[in-house]
């Protein structure tokens, strides 16, 4: 199984570089940025966010999808790749052949607003609160998955389509933007994507003991925890003085 996907991926990569609708280094560095300082910006406060890589097989495998110009969930895509078992999809789609690629993915982060992290539930566009059982129709999984904690790899692919197929809105000279998760989040597990702290990096992994920009990360500036409870005591020991 392993070999027929790294062939897959071989063709993919065929066909990502054949093909002239895909994104620039230029666009995959802006994409990823964008990712890692979203991520960073999560509140409540994550203490487990790792920080994502651009992924190159990831992104062949987006590139692959969005060329095909079919706005439905590609899913093969966990059997597609080499290195993750289950692989995590984001996806939109927008009139006009131009995009800012920040702004694209902040609309997935601006979905949070719809996310109780405490109870797990998506608030739909009736207001009503309900745990989402299929991630199609749930606004809330492309947050989800954009914030999944354990989730460090990224690759995306974006496509012009003169028509996007099963689109219901923007479907005609569409920008179709996709993008690939390893390992991928899941909003229908029922589990939390991040763990809640009192500060950032407070329970990084063992191979991210740095803390970047709030993410935990390989290298970087080490981590200082200190919880606000030992602030407190700080904070009430200097005052004693005065």
């Amino acid at each position: 199984m392993k070999l027929v996907a790294t062939v897959l991926v071989f063709l993919l990569g065929v066909v990502s570089v054949m093909s002239t609708s895909g994104l620039s280094d230029d666009e995959k560095t802006e994409v990823l940025n964008a990712h890692n300082y979203y991520r960073g910006l999560v509140d409540p406060v994550a203490s487990n966010m790792q920080r994502m890589y651009w992924d190159e097989e990831l992104g062949y495998m987006a590139q692959f999808w969005a060329a095909g110009c079919i706005y439905e969930i590609n899913e093969n895509r966990h059997t597609q790749s080499t290195k993750f078992d289950y692989v995590g999809e984001n996806k939109l789609a927008l009139s006009g052949y131009s995009a800012n690629y920040t702004l694209l993915v902040n609309r997935w982060f601006k979905i949070g607003q719809s996310y109780d992290h405490y109870t797990g539930y998506c608030r739909d566009e009736d207001g009503n609160q309900e745990q989402c059982e299929d991630e199609m129709d749930c606004i809330c999984a492309p947050y989800v998955q954009l914030v999944w904690a354990q989730t460090y790899a990224v690759g995306c692919g974006v496509s012009r389509c003169t028509e996007l197929e099963g689109a219901e809105d923007d479907g005609e000279n569409a920008l179709y933007f996709v993008c690939y998760y390893g390992p991928g989040g899941s909003i229908v597990s029922g589990e939390p994507p991040y763990d809640k702290g009192d500060v950032s990096c407070s329970s990084c992994p063992t191979d991210k003991p740095y803390c970047d920009r709030n993410l935990c990360s390989e290298s970087g500036a080490e981590r200082v925890v200190v919880h606000l409870s030992v602030i407190s005591v700080l904070m009430a020991a200097v005052l004693s003085i005065f």
